[in-house]
């Protein structure tokens, strides 16, 4: 699945449709060692690789390529560190959320909403307003991993929320500028993050 205008479009909400069905992915969080040295070798030959089609071709969740990226530009933590990373995201000045559900990409524009655990249920409930708001369940979820994901030639930053088989239950990202580039004031955040979270928690071997 590629989301192609990710970065580029603007307002309240925006969809776009993917090209192609998704292929049923392996449901491990983790790639092998195999996978690893491939992806990264692959990345030395061409950084403007389609990671989306990369995956998508290989049979990898997403949580196995993010695993698969060089050590240096991605962190895995545990999904009990959900609230300690939804915390900074609230504190984020703008971002893009993005939603992908069987080959359609969903993508919302503003920041993101604080929330709090509901007291009679799972549920982690956002407020209303602008953006994406709803009750959000992060005891199904199998791992968060921030990243610096290569990007048509570029690095775009990104937090994403994983399930437990793998697949990417949404993503937030560091919105893009007009001429390429990312919001200072956003990545300055995302960067502030990556740093207080320490090294990671690292559960693949």
């Amino acid at each position: 699945m590629k989301p192609a205008a990710v970065f580029a479009m603007s307002g309240a909400v925006a969809i776009a449709t993917a090209a192609g069905p998704a292929v049923a992915a392996d449901t491990s969080l983790c790639a092998n060692s195999g996978q690893r040295t491939e992806l990264r070798r692959q990345l030395e030959a061409d950084p403007k690789t389609d990671l989306f089609a990369y995956a998508r071709e290989r049979h990898m969740s997403e949580a196995m390529l993010l695993d698969a990226l060089p050590a240096a530009t991605r962190k895995a933590l545990a999904p009990s560190r959900f609230q300690e990373v939804w915390s900074n995201l609230v504190a984020w000045p703008d971002a893009v959320t993005m939603i992908l559900k069987l080959g359609n990409v969903f993508e919302v524009h503003g920041r993101v909403l604080d929330g709090e655990p509901s007291k009679v249920s799972q549920y982690f409930n956002l407020a209303e307003g602008p953006g994406v708001s709803g009750h959000l369940r992060p005891d199904t979820f199998g791992a968060i991993y921030l990243a610096a994901k290569p990007f048509r030639g570029r690095v775009r930053h990104e937090v994403s929320f994983l399930d437990r088989s793998g697949e990417n239950v949404f993503s937030v990202f560091v919105p893009g500028t007009d001429d390429g580039g990312e919001q200072p004031a956003t990545l300055q955040a995302f960067e502030k993050l990556w740093t207080s979270v320490g090294q990671g928690d690292e559960p693949c071997p």
